[in-house]
């Protein structure tokens, strides 16, 4: 027995042949001729199965030194994944480059630089990223940063501008100060009052170079006037106390006279003294 079967859009027409026995009738392949004529014939395809996707085993980077001076380039190592995929590498940290060609980490600055491994799909095997690895890399010290200013002082109405010598690499020199009444901007230093100003230097970290400052450097700014200047106008009987007269723009040779019952002053260095409870007028 043999079967005849047809698609014809989304209509199965069957016929059964026995030999010898059964024909199709002259209706039945009137209505076969004119299902076909009026239809589309379905197409059947045929999909090879999906081949099965495996994991590849754990990626590592295996680099036992992880630390390096800035500009020397550290080799990467990896051990484990599957297949033939090529392992390349990326990187995250300012002025951190991997340098494919050769499997390198290298940093043109100070900080560290963190690293993952990928190995690529292959065969049956999917792609696999490695866990991050941080790598450090480190500066050196500066030259001696100095604050070169040779006039440490001036009168209240004008400035001083701070300069340096020393310190290595490209980073940025600012300067800070403490004080009353002292102020620092840029490289440009003042007062609005008679004061002593305390700067510091410093050049900031660039390259392979950590930051530098320098030590610290007084300045005294005084007044347009020439006066006595102590801050502190009482003392104790038998103990001295020297006055200070500094302001002006004269250059002559300061000295100094007393008024006051018990009162002595030394006219050249400003040492007062008093022998019993009083008020001295110098």
């Amino acid at each position: 027995m043999s079967a005849i079967i047809m698609v014809v859009g989304a209509v199965a027409l069957a016929a059964i042949l026995i030999p010898g026995r059964h024909r199709l009738g002259s209706r039945m392949t009137k209505f076969i001729g004119a299902a076909l004529s009026a239809s589309t014939l379905a197409s059947i395809a045929f999909v090879p199965a999906a081949s099965a996707v495996a994991p590849q085993g754990p990626l590592y980077i295996t680099n036992t030194v992880l630390t390096a001076p800035v500009g020397t380039a550290i080799k990467l190592v990896t051990t484990g994944g599957s297949g033939t995929g090529a392992v390349t590498f990326k990187v995250t940290g300012s002025g951190c480059v991997i340098t494919a060609a050769k499997s390198t980490v290298g940093s043109m600055s100070i900080g560290n630089c963190v690293v993952t491994a990928t190995k690529a799909a292959s065969g049956p095997f999917s792609a696999i990223n490695s866990a991050p690895v941080t790598f450090s890399f480190t500066g050196s010290d500066q030259a001696t940063l100095t604050i070169s200013n040779k006039t440490l002082s001036a009168l209240v109405s004008k400035t001083i501008t701070l300069t340096t010598t020393g310190g290595s690499g490209t980073g940025a020199v600012s300067f800070s100060v403490s004080g009353t009444s002292c102020a620092v901007k840029g490289a440009v230093l003042s007062a609005t009052q008679y004061a002593t100003c305390i700067v510091t230097a410093t050049k900031a970290s660039a390259g392979a170079y950590f930051s530098a400052t320098s030590a610290s450097l007084s300045f005294t700014f005084l007044p347009t006037t020439f006066q006595i200047v102590n801050a502190v106008h009482a003392g104790t009987v038998g103990t001295s106390l020297t006055v200070s007269a500094l302001g002006g723009s004269a250059n002559g040779t300061t000295s100094y006279s007393v008024s006051g019952t018990g009162c002595s002053i030394n006219s050249s260095t400003g040492v007062l003294a008093a022998t019993q409870a009083t008020t001295c007028v110098v």
